[in-house]
């Protein structure tokens, strides 16, 4: 075996830890790129299952719309949810409303039936589900039935609250008052 000087052994040395340093180094290097693949395939997973769970949420949401408006059929024309909609409550008739500007005791009385009936109605779907209410779920205190939020104007309600035949023990004041604390409690709390 030939003999090495010190030199030559110090420089085999040197080299052989060089080699096993780039080795090392190689090694860390394809290690943090295996990581960063996984993180990558790890992000994409979770960004298809947030994408899955997304739609899965919006389809079940649909469902849930169809299945209610199924049990409220609307049409596109606002004159023929008219015609076809009785607010659950009573025919409604739009014309004599249009043109009958002073209202009669009779269709006030009507409407108050209809609007007590209604509130029974509501507070006993809003104990017995869960479900938010809707707007046809709501007795709303008008004239005569309405399907949106158009057929509400001051005039129609103001015949609802102050009519004596709702509070027929109270001035006007006391009426308007217990209209409001029937719907919102919580303002006439004491301080």
């Amino acid at each position: 075996m030939p003999a090495f000087s010190r030199q030559e052994q110090h420089r085999m040395r040197q080299e052989r830890e060089h080699l096993e340093a780039q080795k090392r180094k190689a090694e860390r290097i394809q290690a943090h790129e295996r990581r960063m693949r996984k993180q990558a395939e790890d992000a994409a997973r979770a960004k298809a299952d947030r994408a899955r769970r997304h739609q899965e949420r919006v389809a079940d949401e649909t469902r849930r719309r169809r299945e209610k408006d199924a049990r409220y059929p609307r049409s596109s024309s606002a004159q023929s949810n008219y015609a076809e909609y009785d607010y659950s409550y009573g025919a409604h008739n739009q014309q004599q409303f249009q043109h009958d500007s002073s209202t009669s005791a009779t269709a006030t009385r009507d409407a108050i039936r209809r609007y007590t009936a209604g509130l029974g109605r509501m507070n006993r779907v809003a104990v017995a589900c869960d479900e938010q209410l809707s707007f046809t779920d709501i007795p709303w205190p008008t004239l005569y039935p309405i399907c949106g939020t158009y057929g509400i104007s001051k005039e129609s309600v103001r015949h609802i609250v102050l009519s004596e035949l709702l509070y027929p023990w109270k001035d006007r004041r006391g009426r308007l008052l217990a209209f409001l604390r029937y719907w919102h409690p919580d303002k006439f709390v004491g301080r």
